[in-house]
C-alpha cells in the first residue's frame, strides 16, 4: 500500500499491545528492503515525508460496541447488508409491480458520500430538501400537497409521479434506508438502549453528572425481551469494559439476567485479550479510570447519542498538533527532526484547532449543499488498525481531514461491524490455541 502510494514514510505504533509492534517493525523492515532493491522507490516527488501510525484494537476494545447513529455506520450495524456492501431493497417501478433492486452502497450513488457521515437525524432532513430541490427544478414534478417534510410525505409524492421513477431511483432507496432504520431503532428501543451505552462509555450523563448505580439502569434492559441477544451483549460488553473489572458473581448474575449462552459467555472473557480487565482490582487505579472517562466526554457534540469520541481521534489530532505522546507512540526508527514539535511530521494546517472547542458538524455544506472540497496541506497521514476499523473511527478521520486540512488514509485489516466484533470474540481463544 504505501509503495502504490509512492510513500516511504515514518512509522510510529501503539505501545498498547504487542502486535502493533510487529505489525511496525515488518513494515519498516519491508520498506527498507525496498527501497535498497528498487532505485525508483521512494519517488523523488515534490513533497514531504508521510507517517504511518500503527494501531490495534486493544487501544480501544469499547467503540465497535456501541451504536452509532450516523447513517452509513447505523446501516451496516442494523441492515443485511452484504460483505461488498450490497443492499437489497424493495421498490415500485413504473408499472405498478413491487420488483426487487439489489446496490451497492458507494460513491456511485451520488447521494452517498453526502449521507453516510451524517447523523440519522441529519441524513433525513438532508433527503427532504434534495428532494424538494429536484420538484422545484423539475415543473412537471409536481405534487398536489406542494413541498414534502418527512420521509412518507417523500413515499407519497413519490407515488404520485410514475413518470419519474427512474429518475427518483436514487431517492426512493434511501427512503427506504431511512425508514428501515427508523423502525428498527423504535422497535429495538435504542435510544434507551444508546443513552445507557453513551452513559457508560463516558462515565458522565447528559448533565454532566458522574455516572452510578450502573447494575440498576442496565438490569431491566437485559431482562426486556424486545432486546436482541447481539444488543444485550454489546451492553454487557460495554458495561465490562468501562468499569475496568466487576465482581465475577456480578458478572455471573448479569449474564444469567441477559440468557447469556456458554459460547456468547466465553466470548464477553476473551475480552481479556484486549486487555480488558474482567476482574474488580485486577489491574489500573480507579485514578486512572477517571483520567480516560474525562477525555472520552470532552468534545461538545450536538446529539445527547453521540457524546462518545473514538480514541482514535485523539490520538490522531495529538499527532498533528506535534502532541503525541512518544512513550506511548514511539518511531520505529530515531524520530524525524522536528517531531517533537510537530513541525515537519504532524503540525497544524493554517487556521487549524482542536475539535474539541468547537460543536463538531457531520458534514459541512457548501453552497449548493454538497460538500466543500478544500485542498489537503502538509505530508500525508496513514492510519492502520489491526483488528479492524469501525465506521465511527472512519467518520472521525474525515473530520479530522476537514478540520485541518490534511490528507489522512485510514484502513486496517478489514472493516469492524458490531457483529464482526462479536464473532471475532467468539473466536479469539480458539485462533490462540490453534
Amino acid at each position: 500500500f504505501c509503495s502504490t502510494l509512492g510513500e516511504y514514510p515514518f512509522i510510529r505504533y501503539s505501545t498498547s499491545h504487542q502486535t502493533a509492534s510487529s505489525i511496525a517493525s515488518q513494515v519498516q523492515d519491508q520498506l527498507d528492503a525496498l527501497s535498497r532493491a528498487c532505485t525508483g522507490f521512494p519517488p523523488n516527488l515534490d513533497r514531504e515525508r508521510a507517517t504511518l501510525l500503527v494501531f490495534d484494537r486493544s487501544l480501544d476494545p469499547l467503540s465497535p460496541c456501541l451504536h452509532e447513529f450516523t447513517y452509513q455506520a447505523m446501516a451496516f450495524d442494523l441492515l443485511p447488508i452484504e460483505g461488498d456492501a450490497t443492499y437489497t431493497h424493495e421498490f415500485t417501478n413504473r408499472a405498478g409491480q413491487i420488483v426487487k433492486k439489489s446496490v451497492l452502497l458507494n460513491e456511485n450513488d451520488t447521494l452517498w458520500p453526502e449521507l453516510r457521515y451524517r447523523h440519522i437525524a441529519e441524513a433525513i432532513n438532508f433527503l427532504v430538501e434534495k428532494f424538494n430541490g429536484f420538484m422545484e427544478s423539475n415543473k412537471g414534478a409536481q405534487f398536489s400537497k406542494g413541498q414534502v417534510s418527512d420521509l412518507k410525505g417523500m413515499s407519497d409524492a413519490m407515488r404520485s409521479m410514475p413518470q419519474y421513477t427512474e429518475m427518483l431511483s436514487k431517492y426512493s432507496l434511501h427512503i427506504t434506508i431511512a425508514q428501515e432504520l427508523m423502525r428498527r431503532f423504535t422497535e429495538g428501543n435504542l435510544e434507551k438502549v444508546g443513552y445507557l451505552e453513551q452513559d457508560m462509555a463516558t462515565g458522565f450523563d447528559i448533565d454532566s453528572n458522574p455516572v452510578r448505580n450502573l447494575i440498576t439502569a442496565i438490569t431491566p434492559l437485559l431482562r426486556e425481551a424486545r432486546l436482541s441477544v447481539s444488543d444485550k451483549m454489546r451492553l454487557l460488553m460495554i458495561y465490562l469494559i468501562t468499569q475496568e473489572g466487576i465482581r465475577k458473581a456480578d458478572r455471573t448474575k448479569l449474564m444469567e439476567f441477559a440468557d447469556i449462552c456458554l459460547e456468547d459467555q466465553a466470548a464477553l472473557r476473551n475480552l481479556f485479550y484486549l486487555n480488558v480487565s474482567l476482574e474488580q482490582g485486577s489491574k489500573k487505579s480507579s485514578e486512572k479510570k477517571k483520567e480516560k472517562r474525562e477525555k472520552r466526554r470532552r468534545d461538545d457534540v450536538p446529539y445527547d447519542l453521540s457524546r462518545f469520541v473514538p480514541p482514535l481521534k485523539d490520538a490522531v489530532e495529538a499527532f498533528i498538533l506535534g502532541q503525541m505522546n512518544p512513550k506511548d507512540f514511539p518511531y520505529v526508527k530515531d524520530p524525524p527532526v522536528g517531531a517533537e514539535a510537530g513541525t515537519s511530521v504532524g503540525g497544524t494546517a493554517p487556521g487549524g484547532h482542536s475539535y474539541r472547542t468547537d460543536r463538531p458538524r457531520w458534514a459541512a455544506k457548501a453552497k449548493g449543499g454538497k460538500e466543500e472540497e478544500v485542498q489537503s496541506v502538509g505530508p500525508r497521514i496513514l492510519v492502520f488498525i489491526a483488528g479492524g476499523v469501525t465506521y465511527a473511527e472512519c467518520r472521525s478521520m474525515a473530520e479530522l481531514a476537514k478540520q485541518y486540512k490534511r490528507e489522512i488514509v485510514i484502513g486496517g485489516t478489514h472493516l469492524l461491524t458490531p457483529s464482526g466484533y462479536l464473532d471475532a470474540l467468539r473466536k479469539i481463544k480458539v485462533s490462540t490455541v490453534a
